[in-house]
């Protein structure tokens, strides 16, 4: 998040959309631009190739880099507004969403962006370009006013490779999470939170998830198998978790 809040954009190419809502979940897309979405009513959930999944809830902003890979979870079919941009100088950046206090302010301006982008008229595009700046320098802002430095995510590092070296077979407690890092849980929970936009226990789930849809790709193992591989103590509940997220069933995901 760090990187996006201190960047200086050399934006290109900037073109909004309203977004009607999809009752239906999709796949595999890879992103080409960057893209800033604005939810006002929430609804849907990223699950992203790298194990983090961020959920939208009500008045929720997310940004989307240059080159992320993610299955979207439709929740609730809900309308959203989006801004996709290039830049001059590309930068990597992880996803991240953020609630921003200034509700009205991002909607109102994503709105005026979307009508602006339909224009044609002289001065149409430099005017949706300013109001892409007005996103960003308010994003930017309001991240200021609550910020968290790096120094203070590096605290969870330790969590963090506990976490990927055990997943497939020990689901850790936060408090031991927390131990490990010399943190209170409730310090841990929030630090945990704000970085990767999900509680720790989803974010386990995800990474089984993600390892469990690669081994059934393989056509290699059964689905009994690939349940107790990545992680499942049950799997009436690994069949459930896979198919909320990705639709189908574990059995039908692995014979298409």
């Amino acid at each position: 998040m760090d990187c996006f809040m201190n960047h200086k954009f050399d934006i290109t190419n900037v073109f909004a959309l309203f977004i009607k809502g999809c009752s239906k979940n999709s796949y595999n897309k890879v992103r080409t631009d960057y893209t800033l979405v604005f939810y006002p009513e929430g609804g849907y959930t990223f699950h992203f190739h790298n194990g983090v999944s961020l959920r939208m809830g009500k008045n929720s902003l997310l940004f989307n880099p240059s080159g992320a890979v993610y299955d979207i979870e439709v929740n609730e079919s809900r309308d959203c507004y989006s801004i996709s941009f290039d830049l001059a100088t590309p930068f990597e950046c992880e996803p991240f969403t953020m609630t921003p206090r200034r509700s009205q302010f991002f909607l109102d301006t994503f709105r005026e962006a979307n009508k602006l982008s339909r224009l044609t008229q002289a001065g149409a595009y430099m005017n949706l370009k300013s109001k892409l700046c007005s996103v960003i320098s308010a994003i930017q802002h309001e991240y200021a006013l609550g910020y968290i430095s790096g120094s203070n995510y590096s605290v969870i590092i330790p969590a963090i490779e506990m976490i990927h070296q055990t997943y497939m077979s020990d689901t850790p407690s936060v408090s031991e999470l927390a131990r490990l890092c010399s943190v209170s849980p409730e310090y841990f929970r929030m630090l945990f939170k704000k970085k990767y936009g999900t509680s720790p226990v989803k974010y386990i789930n995800s990474l089984r998830l993600a390892h469990a849809k690669d081994l059934l790709s393989t056509g290699m193992y059964s689905v009994t198998d690939v349940s107790t591989l990545s992680g499942f103590s049950a799997l009436p509940y690994f069949c459930r978790e896979f198919k909320k997220r990705y639709g189908v069933s574990p059995s039908s995901f692995a014979t298409d």
